[in-house]
């Protein structure tokens, strides 16, 4: 019941946030991608699974210019406040990951600085 939920949840933030795209990747795209990770971000697992970690790199690949990188920058704010993410779990992703995420996943972070 709890996995619907998630699912559920994901859902009405996907047509909140609708499909605006980001060049390569979508919000849409970006939060699906990182949907294995919502485990981890609300902290009901203490380590992010495999699956979380191939779409931190899949995200990592795809944010390919400043614009982008401000647009999902903006997209995972939103999403993290949506879902009640900790903002200390999801830092810990690159490192956890071993992934330089060029797009930081904290829902305090001003997404126009996010850098070139």
């Amino acid at each position: 019941m709890e996995g619907k939920m998630i699912m559920l949840a994901f859902g009405v933030l996907t047509m909140l946030l609708g499909v605006s795209n980001v060049n390569a990747i979508s919000c849409q795209e970006a939060v699906a991608t990182l949907n294995p990770c919502l485990s981890f971000l609300v902290g009901k697992e203490a380590m992010p699974s495999a699956a979380c970690c191939l779409g931190a790199e899949k995200v990592k690949e795809e944010a390919t210019t400043t614009q982008i990188r401000r647009d999902l920058c903006s997209c995972f704010k939103q999403a993290a406040a949506s879902f009640g993410i900790i903002a200390d779990k999801a830092k810990q992703i690159p490192d956890l990951c071993h992934v330089q995420v060029p797009v930081p996943i904290d829902p305090n972070i001003d997404c126009t600085k996010v850098p070139a």
